[in-house]
């Protein structure tokens, strides 16, 4: 997974994640806390191909419908990460389309984040309130 100079290892490695999250379903949980620190960290490399990324950030979405209120200990921590990415400016050398499915990726997976964590049995509305704002819509006309 941290090979970042090979991308179609990493994207295969990613996609693997995901794969295995989805087969396990909540029988993953035990598994996320290396599968989510190993995905938080290959992010944050400035080397690694942003094609990579956005599987990475789409896998995060497969983890947490799998594993359900169980991905509450990582919701902050995605979020941060989904927040900074959909406040990136577009990059002038790649594709108007690969900016486009970055900042749809980015929405989905906040999207599906917050779905898994509004279905939580202990009821944390207030943390999804807090890490949800940059999705309200201003009202004021």
């Amino acid at each position: 997974m941290q090979s970042y100079e090979d991308p179609q290892l990493c994207s295969v490695a990613v996609g693997l994640i995901g794969d295995i999250c989805r087969a396990l379903g909540d029988e993953a949980a035990p598994y996320c806390n290396t599968f989510m620190t190993v995905l938080l960290e290959s992010l944050q490399s400035p080397v690694l191909d942003r094609q990579v990324k956005i599987t990475i950030v789409s896998c995060f979405g497969d983890i947490a419908m799998s594993i359900g209120p169980n991905f509450e200990p990582y919701f902050a921590a995605t979020m941060g990460v989904l927040r900074s990415a959909g406040e990136q400016t577009a990059d002038p050398v790649s594709d108007a389309s690969d900016n486009r499915i970055w900042l749809l990726t980015v929405a989905i997976g906040g999207l599906q984040l917050s779905r898994v964590l509004a279905s939580s049995p202990r009821g944390n509305s207030r943390c999804l309130r807090r890490h949800c704002d940059w999705a309200e819509v201003d009202r004021e006309e």
